[in-house]
């Protein structure tokens, strides 16, 4: 079977174990059938549209996206891939935080026609929970955690000897905010709680509420396999918020009342609705602690009816009454070694604490659900992979990226969601530099194919496309293969060396310009200004009116005179009332059109005559409209032709000027003729 797996894990490489476990499972323990990933918030590619899924598995990071903000976008990212509503594909949810939400995953659920979700609550919630699909779907109990049995050798292998062991005690957790109720706050204030009465006593206690103390990876495991003991909690929340109408309260709240108390915020946006449903759940906290042997503080709680105090851990009042007991208790090693041993037995050597178990009674639920007789098609997921690449390049380029940022941005993207390597994917720089080079040719590709054939322009771009094709082509023959380390440096460095040109397709998606050419090797501070004025005839109105300029330098204002000081670095009052009329006539210009140039330009007889030859749509305007959308790409154009400050230019701004100042009267007559005649129109045609 053909089996697509949605998650929203922005980066494999640094997600801990136990959500990687989660999420790869099913292909873990069931193999045999076509395993396909994606993060659901990424575009997907054309090859996983047209494939034929024989099921679906939306993992709870994927359901997550019902809390994006605005409500339109989730709804956008959740509609391009409505290709699965199709009724023949087995629709597989694994939601947990639904508490908040959990109505717009209903009707989600609901209106895809999912045949199975499996919940962390308690079934009595169900109906609460999910009021339309639970009379549709088959809802099925299940844990927000498990043992895999694949990691558990490896994971053991964290936990340190108990003398050997440095913490005293130890737990991460976060300070819920007050959208998930008391009960998603518990977590937090008991673990503050108990840190401060350690602390006073003298313990090695090691508890974070801060973000910033977070473990990734494997080092949460090197963490718990260094506590003695280990706090914890039952999870879950006590405030049911369907639709997320509490939610956007309380964030509306704290715009005008940043730093409010919860019980400030509780009252002005959710009075009495705390505690009407408390949607318990198992904290896969507990099997952690379990597999590295710390014996864990956990508080009063039901534990699915597996889990006894005393017997398997030590017993915390939720009003926290016995903490000084707690603390006491922790000194005795016997007792702490018996319940290590006592929760080995009943959790991690459980097979219904398994993924191995969960993954079995999926695919036996997709197996008969799947249609009867339907006929196997093979997924192409090599097309997949380049067609993942083209998608991310795509929406980054509407975005406004362009090469080299480009190529750099899908790179990361790609590394970051590159599978384990026990699940045939090879390492993320690779995939990174295969990526990059896919995006490069690709984007010389698009601007060849409409350059003119035997151009200067469609020379280089055939010559730069052949060798980012032959790199692409050598990437892409063995991507699961090792790559010897010297071919690996070399395409690294060819890589980089395409880094260096700095290209951006104009709007016309046209080739053929010296300005695209010119923008790719890096002069793009020229590159927009010869795209207005290559066309124009050297002996047309654009060169007389540079002639009258050279002739009469009082004629346009700042345009005519020195834009540096004549003397030091002061202008005088004159100097400063014509360079503003110059900020007005080309800055300006840029947003406002040709106006401010007549209203600028009518002064004197020679302007007038001037005026005379401009014409809206014409030349003339053209280049100067064109000076104006360079004024980013020319230096001194970047600030105020006027001091920044005062009448006074720093030593900088002189320099700027000054250079600006030569851009402008080095090119009068003869610097756009010997423009033309060095590039020649054969470039353009």
């Amino acid at each position: 079977m053909n089996i697509l797996v949605l998650h929203n894990v922005e980066d494999l490489g640094r997600a801990r174990r136990s959500t990687l476990d989660y999420i790869f499972s099913f292909e873990r323990y069931q193999p045999g059938h076509t395993y396909h990933y994606q993060k659901i918030t990424d575009p997907p590619p054309a090859a996983v549209v047209a494939a034929q899924w024989d099921a679906v598995i939306l993992e709870s990071t994927s359901l997550g996206i019902v809390t994006i903000r605005p409500r339109e976008l989730y709804m956008r990212l959740r509609d391009r891939w409505d290709f699965l509503k199709d009724e023949r594909i087995v629709k597989i949810a694994f939601p947990q935080d639904d508490a908040n939400c959990g109505g717009l995953m209903d009707d989600w659920f609901s209106d895809w026609g999912f045949q199975f979700v499996y919940s962390v609550r308690a079934p009595e919630h169900w109906p609460v929970l999910y009021p339309r699909s639970s009379r549709t779907a088959r809802f099925l109990p299940c844990l927000s955690g498990y043992v895999d049995d694949n990691s558990l050798p490896e994971l053991k292998a964290f936990a340190k000897p108990w003398a050997k062991r440095e913490r005293l005690i130890g737990q991460r957790v976060t300070m819920y905010p007050p959208r998930g109720g008391r009960q998603g706050r518990l977590k937090g204030l008991i673990a503050e709680a108990v840190k401060a009465a350690a602390q006073v006593r003298g313990l090695k206690a090691d508890i974070s509420t801060d973000t910033s103390d977070t473990f990734f990876g494997d080092a949460w495991y090197d963490f718990l396999g260094d506590c003695k003991f280990a706090l914890g909690t039952e999870g879950g929340l006590s405030l049911h918020d369907p639709y997320g109408e509490i939610a956007d309260r309380i964030a509306e709240f704290n715009v005008t009342n940043p730093g409010a108390t919860f019980d400030e915020i509780e009252a002005a946006c959710f009075p009495g609705l705390d505690g009407l449903h408390v949607f318990s759940g198992f904290s896969p906290r507990v099997l952690e602690a379990a597999v590295c042997q710390s014996s864990q503080v956990l508080v009063e709680g039901q534990y699915l009816g597996a889990l006894e105090p005393g017997v398997h851990y030590l017993c915390l009042k939720q009003d926290l009454s016995n903490l000084d007991a707690v603390l006491d208790g922790l000194a005795d090693e016997p007792a702490a070694q018996a319940r290590i041993t006592a929760c080995n037995e009943t959790l991690v050597e459980n097979p219904k604490f398994r993924f191995s178990t969960l993954a079995a009674e999926v695919l036996k639920g997709i197996g008969s659900e799947a249609p009867a007789g339907r006929k196997a098609v093979p997924f192409d997921s090599s097309a997949a992979r380049r067609g993942y690449v083209a998608a991310l390049a795509g929406e980054a380029r509407a975005e406004g990226f362009r090469w080299p940022q480009l190529g750099d941005r899908v790179g990361a993207q790609v590394a970051r969601q590159q599978l384990p390597q026990s699940l045939r994917e090879a390492a993320p720089a690779r995939v990174s530099i295969s990526a990059k080079v896919q995006v490069l040719a690709s984007e010389i590709g698009a601007m060849r194919s409409s350059a003119a054939e035997g151009s200067p322009a469609s020379i280089l771009l055939a010559t730069l496309g052949d060798v980012a094709n032959a790199l692409d082509t050598a990437l892409a023959a063995s991507p699961l293969e090792p790559m010897p380390a010297s071919f690996e440096t070399a395409i690294a460095s060819i890589t980089a060396a395409f880094d260096r040109l700095q290209f951006e397709p104009p709007e016309d998606e046209s080739a053929s310009s010296l300005a695209t050419v010119l923008s790719m090797l890096g002069m793009g501070s020229v590159s927009r200004l010869l795209e207005e004025v290559s066309d124009l005839e050297p002996e047309g109105e654009v060169a007389r009116f540079i002639a009258a300029i050279s002739a009469d330098r009082d004629a346009l204002l700042g345009l005519a005179s020195r834009l540096a000081p004549i003397e030091g670095p002061r202008f005088d009052a004159d100097e400063i009332a014509r360079l503003r009329a110059l900020d007005e006539l080309v800055i300006r210009t840029e947003a406002t059109g040709l106006a401010p140039v007549f209203r600028q330009l009518a002064q004197g007889e020679r302007a007038e005559r001037l005026l005379q030859t401009l014409e809206a749509d014409g030349h003339l305007s053209r280049l100067i409209l064109a000076l104006a959308n360079a004024q980013k790409e020319t230096e001194g154009l970047v600030t105020r032709l006027a001091p920044g400050s005062g009448d006074d230019f720093s030593a900088e701004e002189v320099g700027k000027i000054q250079r600006l100042s030569a851009f402008l009267t080095s090119r009068q007559g003869r610097a756009l003729n010997r423009f033309m005649a060095l590039f020649g129109r054969n470039w353009f045609v």
